[in-house]
């Protein structure tokens, strides 16, 4: 975090200089409560600031948009709109904060054209970056990028940093709160922080016609709307692990490796809590509760396969996001999108290709020597 500190003060000074200078700035975090929560630490120092600074909430509205990104990539759509955007509300330098994602290999195109129509782009994450990513942003905040980082210091815990640089905010409950939600080693569990970060991922997907920080903070800070955000969210997510559970196919490979392959298809619906993602992750939590030996659960939807490993299997050798960009490089046309942490990650497939690259998947765990 000490390393970090330069960066933390570049992100913050470039932060309040838009806002001193009354230019746009637009605000896009990860649709999870990591995500969420690096982005209410933001929008609570910026707008504290431009309150003291004598602004009306017509005028923080127009000025001051922030955006949930349902994606892990900044998509050429999302910055030509985001562009537009910003070009109607001010003929100065528009800022574009990203949070939790952008930084990777299938977020350039994004970066490249927000860049080359003049915006500053700042981005937040704890994700292994893409180099040429790096050529597009103006500050890049991001464990990755000094000596001994690693992806346990959390997108919300980060962006916190920044915010407490901009104004006099308490952010330390969001960044507690993002470190849970991410199962970051830097904070201890508690039931009332995994409470928050389940209904923060939940909020994600069920407000609609979308979702705001605005709603977020709100509920977090009501205790009625938040057990009965938790009780829907619980429920959501039990009975689509139950479904789950009845496709789940388990081999064991010869290296001592245990693989839990679940079928997404049969059980689950697309656009609606729980994510497909999260149902994997916590199948998982359930098999690896009982098993004491390596073990990979993978999650396989229509066109994406979702990786979980426990301690063990990571022990052992094994690494979601290395496997994905070996996959990346042998087979250049099987995946669109695709990253993440060592033991959480997930990869979208061209049509066509999951059988191919599910065996890949297997083979590779397969291969590792422990």
């Amino acid at each position: 975090m000490k390393a970090l500190e330069p960066r933390f003060i570049a992100a913050s000074e470039r932060i309040v200089g838009a806002i001193n200078s009354s230019r746009p700035i637009l605000l896009r975090y990860n649709n999870d409560a990591d995500g969420i929560c690096g982005g209410i630490a933001l929008y609570r120092a910026i707008t504290k600031l431009l309150t003291g600074r004598g602004a009306t909430k017509e005028e923080m509205h127009q000025f001051f948009r922030e955006f949930q990104n349902n994606s892990a990539v900044y998509e050429l759509g999302y910055a030509s709109g985001d562009i537009l955007l910003l070009r109607g509300i001010s003929d100065l330098r528009p800022l574009i904060l990203l949070v939790d994602f952008g930084a990777n290999a299938e977020s350039v195109e994004g970066l490249k054209t927000a860049r080359d129509e003049g915006a500053e782009i700042i981005v937040i994450d704890h994700h292994p970056y893409s180099a040429k990513a790096l050529e597009f942003i103006d500050v890049f905040v991001s464990p990755w990028a000094v000596e001994g980082g690693s992806s346990h210091y959390t997108a919300g815990m980060l962006a916190g940093e920044v915010a407490k640089r901009i104004a006099r905010v308490d952010v330390e409950e969001l960044q507690r709160i993002a470190l849970i939600g991410d199962k970051s080693i830097l904070q201890q569990p508690e039931e009332q922080l995994k409470k928050k970060a389940l209904v923060l991922d939940y909020l994600a997907d069920s407000v609609k016609p979308r979702n705001t920080l605005s709603k977020c903070e709100t509920i977090l800070a009501d205790a009625v709307q938040l057990d009965d955000a938790y009780r829907q969210a619980v429920q959501k997510l039990t009975e689509a692990v139950e479904s789950v559970k009845k496709d789940v196919k388990t081999r064991e490979l010869e290296n001592g490796f245990v693989i839990a392959i679940a079928d997404l298809n049969k059980r689950l619906e697309n656009g609606v809590f729980p994510p497909k993602g999260k149902v994997v992750g916590a199948l998982h939590d359930e098999l690896a509760a009982k098993e004491t030996r390596p073990l990979v659960t993978l999650g396989k939807g229509q066109d994406a396969i979702t990786f979980r490993a426990n301690a063990a299997a990571k022990a052992a050798g094994f690494n979601a996001s290395h496997i994905i960009d070996e996959i990346k490089n042998e087979i250049p046309n099987a995946i669109t999108s695709g990253g993440g942490h060592d033991v959480a990650a997930s990869m979208r497939l061209s049509k066509g290709f999951r059988g191919i690259v599910l065996e890949e998947v297997v083979k590779k765990i397969a291969a590792i020597k422990r």
